[in-house]
């Protein structure tokens, strides 16, 4: 097994892991946006491909579009949920240094194929995703349908 394997199969496995540390009411409430995001992640990276916006080297990548992304994604609007100001703040910290600082490291060992754009595209992406997922939250909360009465 290469090191890219490893690293791949370590971002889905080790991920899941940590929402042993969440109690349950929490895994059942945030559950719901974590499958959204994996979701949608995974629509994004086919899109991202199409668009030729990035490839991928290591075929096992993607998975970390079912293990870090929607985790991670659960952690954040588990602590931020409620201040949407708060969650962008945390969520454009976390976009950047996926977009330009793990992105190009995955892209000079072998895993992600770039282009000059790829971190701006990620960046970008990543902002409007994230404000997506909040909404989604508040919607499977009945907080949207309950204002739009």
């Amino acid at each position: 097994m290469s090191i890219q394997q490893i690293i791949t199969i370590s971002l889905l496995v080790v991920p899941w892991l940590t929402i042993l540390f969440m109690d349950e009411h929490e895994r059942r409430r945030f559950m719901p946006t974590t499958l959204f995001t994996a979701v949608t992640s995974g629509l994004i990276y086919e899109f991202g491909m199409m668009l030729n916006f990035w490839h991928f080297e290591e075929v096992s990548f993607p998975l970390v579009m079912y293990g870090l992304l929607p985790i991670i994604g659960m952690w954040v609007i588990r602590f931020t949920y409620g201040h949407f100001l708060r969650f962008m703040v945390v969520n454009a910290i976390l976009d950047l240094g996926f977009a330009f600082v793990l992105a190009p490291m995955f892209d000079s060992i072998g895993i992600l194929g770039s282009n000059p754009y790829t971190g701006l595209y990620i960046y970008t992406i990543n902002i409007f995703h994230a404000a997506s997922l909040y909404g989604y939250q508040v919607w499977q909360e009945g907080h949207g349908a309950a204002k739009a009465r």
